[in-house]
C-alpha cells in the first residue's frame, strides 16, 4: 500500500514556477508522466498493491460536476483525462470505487476557487488504485461526505484480503 498526492495545478495553470520558465500545469504534467513510467514498472513485476492517490484529475464526467465540463482549467484537461485513460485501459489499474459505484455526483473535493461546496460543484480526484489480481477484495466503498478534514471527503473503501504470516 502506498499514498501518491500529485501536484495541483487549478487555477495556477500558466504560473511560472522558479528560474525553469515552467508553468505549474507543465509540473504536474512531469509529475503525472513520471508516476506512469513508475507505475509500469510496478506492474510489470506482478506484484499486488493499492495506491491511494490524490491524482488532481477527474477521469469521466460524472466524475465532475458540470461546472467542471464547461471550464479550461487543470483537473478536468483532456490530456489529463487521457493519462486516467491510459492508466486504466492500457495499464489496467483497477479504480476501486468507480468499480463498485457507478453513480454520478460522487465527488471528493469542492474547490474553495468555486465556491464548490456551496454550489455542489465538486469533482472526484481521490482514487484507490488496485492491481486487477485484488480486484474481487474489495468489498465495499463509499465516500464519506458527512466527514472533511478539509475540502475534500474520505474514500473509505473495505477490503477481503488475507494477510500471511
Amino acid at each position: 500500500m502506498a499514498s501518491v498526492l500529485a501536484p495541483c495545478a487549478l487555477g495556477r495553470e500558466e504560473e511560472l514556477t522558479g528560474s525553469d520558465d515552467l508553468t505549474v500545469l507543465d509540473h504536474k504534467d512531469d509529475f503525472m508522466d513520471a508516476f506512469g513510467l513508475h507505475m509500469q514498472k510496478t506492474l510489470r513485476k506482478r506484484r499486488q498493491f493499492i495506491i491511494c492517490a490524490n491524482l488532481q484529475t477527474a477521469h469521466h464526467v460524472t466524475d465532475a460536476s458540470p461546472l467542471y465540463h464547461k471550464l479550461d482549467f487543470s483537473g478536468f484537461l483532456p490530456h489529463e483525462r487521457a493519462w486516467l485513460d491510459r492508466l486504466f485501459d492500457e495499464m489496467g489499474c483497477v479504480d476501486a470505487f468507480r468499480d463498485l459505484n457507478k453513480q454520478s455526483n460522487q465527488f471528493t473535493w469542492w474547490p474553495e476557487q468555486t465556491e464548490g461546496s456551496r454550489k455542489n460543484a465538486g469533482i472526484r480526484v481521490d482514487y484507490q488504485l488496485l492491481t486487477p489480481g485484488i480486484r474481487k477484495t474489495v468489498a465495499d466503498g463509499w465516500i464519506d461526505d458527512s466527514t472533511r478534514f478539509s475540502d475534500h471527503a474520505p474514500v473509505i473503501m473495505d477490503y477481503d484480503i488475507e494477510i500471511g504470516n
